[in-house]
């Protein structure tokens, strides 16, 4: 079925103006750019899991990589479109509705960045919340937490400030240390990264330095 769709999307037996705009890449550079930002009506993790399967249903072995670029701009919003059209919409109701959920999206999304501004840096926000994780854990060994979250607003100011302009060389005395947990186990250290960094995508330092 999307096999179908993609060839019936390229001959013109469904009229796209993501496909034309497609095939014409440099018509209209504003149109293009406006259609898109409005792809889907799922959130972010939804669509990175649509795009993934699209992806995989549209390979077909020996002919090389699939276009992401088309399954996003094109093949995502027309399969969205033709669910809400299955729904009793029509394609002009289905469009309306596709560009009204994103700038919803993008609403909250703003909101959230905001909200985040003023309570603190990402940093700071997401240091206090790893912390928090590590207080009802049972690890095996001693863990050091960021020094930043015992400093007042002035010294956390001064602490970001200097992050911002850090070159990346760690070593103890780079500002990366007063953000960062330390821990003395390589397998609380690895129990931390897989949750806190991996699942949680919070923006964290740490390292492991076992004692002597």
């Amino acid at each position: 079925m999307l096999q179908d769709l993609k060839k019936k999307l390229q001959t013109g037996d469904i009229l796209s103006n993501r496909m034309y705009l497609w095939k014409h890449k440099g018509f209209d550079p504003d149109l293009k750019r406006l259609y898109s930002e409005h792809v889907t009506t799922f959130d972010d993790m939804m669509t990175e899991v649509l795009i993934t399967r699209l992806e995989n249903i549209l390979y077909v072995p020996g002919s090389g990589d699939v276009d992401q670029h088309m399954v996003t701009e094109v093949i995502l919003p027309e399969v969205v479109i033709q669910w809400l059209q299955n729904n009793n919409l029509c394609r002009y109701q289905a469009e309306v509705m596709l560009i009204n959920t994103v700038k919803k999206n993008e609403g909250l999304l703003e909101a959230q960045e905001e909200e985040a501004t003023e309570k603190g840096s990402p940093f700071i926000l997401d240091s206090k919340a790893a912390a928090d994780w590590c207080r009802e854990q049972q690890f095996s060994g001693r863990i050091t937490l960021p020094v930043v979250l015992v400093m007042d607003k002035l010294e956390q100011a001064e602490a970001l400030e200097a992050l911002k302009t850090w070159d990346e060389d760690y070593n103890e005395y780079s500002p990366a240390e007063h953000f960062t947990f330390v821990f003395e186990k390589e397998e609380d250290y690895e129990k931390f990264c897989l949750y806190i960094v991996d699942v949680k995508k919070l923006k964290v330092y740490a390292r492991f330095e076992e004692l002597q």
